[in-house]
């Protein structure tokens, strides 16, 4: 992405000093915390928090709303680690540019850059240990941070991609968010004993399958689509993503006041074990698929 801006450098360096001072990552915190808190205890809240509307309500389905949420702010987190991540690295004015990029940019580039490891040491320690040189860009704790955050990446850029739910999100429709059961039975005439049961929090989706296309008439199968999700899971990537937005704006900010000898403080990411942050309970682990009809469309594309 190429974009030149009609500025002079001088007015360049002081937008960005400007939005790199100003940059508001806490609104990310605030939203994460407080959904975490009230998750704690939903029940506690309500009572003594909630006004005569909310306490009409149903705690599950409250329940239920709450944790779609977190699902959906590690999406958006996501989506704004990664903007930043691009406009950032090639951008003279990212503050602009990440208002111009289109969503599929972003995807494309998680999918060619991200999962394909092409972003070098280089690169990362210029993206979220700006102005960390020298010897101290040889310390361990970098290299190892470093090597996590290349890791966590691609586990999260494939969690990223998988989304068809942060689009109904983005586009206000919701759908449905259930707690949902699915269970396989034998047909052996009376044997009733499931073979595989799972249950846990699940969207639910319409998805359609390409079966056929001749000319532009194409055939589809509809799909109702329901896809469990550990809403804790997305809590801990979600803030990750919060601490490596953190890292590419604190490093800036402070390389701007930065006096000779003095030392940045930095976030470090050395003892993150990433395997459990990916950790999933795969007993309530599910994807279910149930084709409905099928229907003819006409397309112009």
């Amino acid at each position: 992405m190429a974009m030149n801006f009609q500025i002079s450098d001088e007015q360049l360096a002081e937008i960005n000093d400007y939005f790199t001072r100003f940059y508001d990552y806490n609104h990310w915190f605030f939203r994460l915390k407080t959904l975490d808190i009230i998750l704690d205890n939903p029940e506690k809240f309500v009572n003594e928090c909630g006004d005569e509307e909310l306490k009409k309500e149903n705690i599950e389905d409250y329940k239920l709303s709450l944790k779609t949420e977190i699902c959906f702010t590690f999406f958006h987190l996501a989506e704004a680690l990664f903007s930043l991540m691009i406009c950032a690295h090639s951008s003279k004015l990212p503050w602009l540019s990440m208002q111009l990029i289109k969503f599929k940019e972003i995807c494309d580039n998680v999918r060619d850059t991200i999962l394909q490891e092409k972003l070098t040491d280089e690169d990362l320690r210029f993206l979220f240990f700006n102005g960390v040189i020298g010897k101290e860009a040889e310390r361990k704790d970098i290299k190892d941070s470093i090597s996590f955050i290349r890791q966590y990446l691609k586990r999260m850029g494939k969690l990223f991609l998988d989304n068809k739910l942060y689009l109904e999100y983005k586009h206000g429709l919701r759908l449905i968010t259930l707690n949902s059961q699915i269970k396989i039975i034998p047909e052996t005439f009376g044997n009733q004993v499931p073979v595989l049961t799972r249950k846990g929090t699940a969207h639910v989706y319409l998805d359609y399958k390409l079966l056929s296309k001749t000319g532009k008439d194409e055939q589809y199968k509809v799909e109702l689509v329901t896809q469990s999700f550990d809403y804790q899971l997305y809590l801990r990537l979600a803030v990750i993503n919060l601490q490596l937005i953190k890292n590419i704006i604190e490093t800036r900010k402070q390389k701007l006041k930065l006096k000779p000898g003095e030392k940045m403080i930095i976030g470090i990411f050395d003892k993150h074990n990433i395997d459990e942050l990916f950790k999933e309970n795969y007993a309530e682990k599910f994807t279910f698929r149930l084709g409905r009809s099928q229907a003819q469309a006409n397309t112009k594309e």
